[in-house]
């Protein structure tokens, strides 16, 4: 299993083998990345805009204390939020 180190690059997966796991804010670094090199849509204000991204930037913000206290569950998987409590995932 691989545990993609914060800020990783693409070349640092390339070789990769088993199972990659890329942490939640890392997800959400990329996903506001992606969407800032997007079309500002017509009739955002630069501060709608800029919301957004900050929005999609730190929207996994709440996984960062659950990843420091363990990615894998009591089975030894990665934990996910599908199939978590349902209170537990309000939580995060």
């Amino acid at each position: 299993m691989i545990i993609v180190p914060p800020k990783a690059r693409p070349e640092d997966l390339r070789n990769a083998a088993g199972i990659t796991l890329v942490r939640q804010p890392d997800h959400a670094a990329l996903s506001a990345h992606v969407v800032s090199q997007w079309q500002r849509p017509v009739g955002f204000s630069d501060a709608l805009w800029n919301g957004l991204l900050e929005a999609i930037l730190h929207h996994d913000d709440g996984w960062i204390q659950v990843e420091i206290d363990g990615l894998l569950d009591n089975n030894g998987r990665p934990r996910a939020f599908q199939p978590m409590p349902p209170g537990d995932p309000i939580k995060i």
